[in-house]
């Protein structure tokens, strides 16, 4: 997460849901997949891998002339065959992807791999709730919410919208291109006024803000469900909120540095900032952690004490979901 620049689209800021090219990856490392002692569990051979969503787990494989992504299950068998440019991992026993075609559309595609939700989209995320949020292939390409009918629940309106989050119910939608982000209820009205120029997804009643728009500036911190600023915003950067936890970074003033550790619901440091880059901790109460440099990765895994569980020897991880977790083997 450290290594990524803070103005990713709102469109991946449900983590866990999301599917993102791994920390640290290289396509001239294979990957595979580890369980929670560190082992091989699913041998290498992937050129990327995505983490398990519920039984299945997005992967490009390796060898092939063209990158397409498909899904394989937790036998590390190829249960989708690799036919789309992009994809997002499944969710509520749908999967959206990105066909390699005639305008390459996003559509629905279920387990068998066949589509089943209507309607071509230029962008489509998964379904959280019963909806979705997707952009209009044509016209305005505005963003709404669909549900598993297809049909709009909330019409097209928004320049960027997220997945809602499970529990609070609240998506972070951006109103018009380089406006602020606010927060819309599953009926579609604003219940947070846009003032952010970053919002994330909401996890365990706490969502991470961004005040400006300024590369560099340390002023994120957290926010509740009524909008109020619960974690000052003097950080370098929060990520999402696992098991009363979240990945943050602050300048290391000798070496000028922003370096990682873990924060509490109330802003304190648990694990105190010692790492290049730090992912979110899992259900298994384990977090990757890049000891090594941005251009020579060494990831490891951590508990939630900060103490190690799985020595730094990957140059790139994933987050674990079941007992696995993707890593560059090779």
């Amino acid at each position: 997460m450290g290594n990524k620049v803070w103005k990713r689209s709102v469109w991946l800021v449900a983590a866990g849901l999301m599917l993102g090219m791994l920390p640290g990856c290289s396509l001239l490392r294979p990957f595979g997949y580890i369980d929670t002692q560190g082992n091989e569990a699913i041998p290498a051979g992937f050129s990327v891998a995505g983490s398990f969503v519920g039984e299945y787990a997005p992967v490009m494989q390796l060898q092939v002339s063209t990158q397409l992504w498909g899904f394989i299950n937790r036998e590390g068998r190829i249960v989708i065959e690799p036919t789309f440019l992009s994809v997002r991992p499944f969710s509520e026993g749908l999967a959206p992807v990105q066909a390699s075609g005639s305008g390459d559309p996003w559509i629905f595609i279920d387990e068998e791999g066949v589509q089943v939700v209507p309607g071509l989209f230029g962008d489509a995320s998964v379904f959280v709730g019963g909806l979705a949020p997707v952009q209009q292939q044509d016209g305005d390409k505005r963003y709404g919410f669909i549900n598993k009918q297809g049909e709009y629940i909330i019409e097209p309106q928004f320049y960027l919208a997220s997945v809602f989050s499970q529990d609070e119910g609240l998506a972070v939608v951006m109103p018009e291109q380089g406006s602020l982000m606010g927060y819309i209820s599953t009926k579609g009205g604003i219940v947070i006024e846009p003032q952010f120029a970053y919002a994330g997804t909401f996890a365990e009643g706490l969502a991470t803000v961004k005040m400006s728009n300024v590369q560099g500036r340390d002023d994120w911190g957290a926010i509740n469900t009524l909008g109020e600023v619960v974690i000052p915003c003097e950080f370098g950067e929060i990520g999402r909120f696992s098991g009363g936890l979240a990945p943050a970074c602050k300048m290391d003033e000798e070496t000028k540095t922003r370096l990682w550790g873990f924060i509490d619901a109330q802003g304190q440091w648990v694990i105190e900032p010692q790492y290049t880059s730090a992912d979110t901790f899992s259900a298994e109460g384990l977090a990757a952690v890049n000891t090594g440099t941005v251009d020579k990765p060494r990831w490891g895994f951590v508990n939630t004490d900060g103490s190690v569980a799985i020595e730094p020897r990957f140059s790139g991880a994933g987050t674990f979901n079941g007992g696995l977790a993707p890593a560059n083997l090779g």
